[in-house]
């Protein structure tokens, strides 16, 4: 077995590798697992992101896969990284702080879309479900955004 944290980070690990190597902490869980929005803080190195990735949908539905257990659909969660703000652009600061602000914003709404998709997409039975809604879910998102998505791949896979 070789250690994991000996030349990468856990953002690097595999999905199987954080399943594999993560210790459950029961003290703090229940914050994690809570429906509201949470931040974890501490030094670099005291497995912040390691837990939230724990923590994450693929990896909720690995571990039940894993248990033979049902996937608990009640809570989808997701990792939102707090190291790209702003895509490490530094065009906002040349904006007011309202404008700014919006910018911010925007991107991080975009950027929880992305995962959570992402997340949804990994998940069998999700991705199931939308079969028979594929193509009117299609058809509306075309109509709101005016983007056209790929017609031969499902919704989520498409977005």
């Amino acid at each position: 077995m070789r250690n994991p944290f000996a030349y990468d980070a856990a953002n690097n690990l595999s999905s199987v590798d954080i399943l594999d190597y993560y210790i459950e902490d029961h003290n703090f869980s229940r914050f994690i697992v809570s429906p509201r929005n949470i931040f974890l803080t501490g030094e670099r190195g005291t497995g912040k992101t390691m837990t939230l990735l724990y923590y994450s949908a693929k990896i909720e539905y690995l571990k039940a896969q894993k248990e033979s257990k049902k996937f608990d659909f009640r809570n989808i969660g997701i990792h939102i990284p707090c190291k790209t703000p702003l895509i490490y652009k530094q065009e906002y600061e040349l904006l007011n702080d309202f404008k700014a602000y919006l910018v911010s914003e925007h991107y991080l709404t975009l950027y929880i879309v992305k995962e959570l998709v992402t997340n949804l997409h990994e998940i069998r039975e999700i991705e199931e479900a939308f079969l028979g809604y594929n193509e009117h879910l299609k058809s509306d998102f075309e109509y709101l955004t005016g983007e056209s998505l790929y017609p031969n791949k499902s919704f989520l896979e498409s977005i």
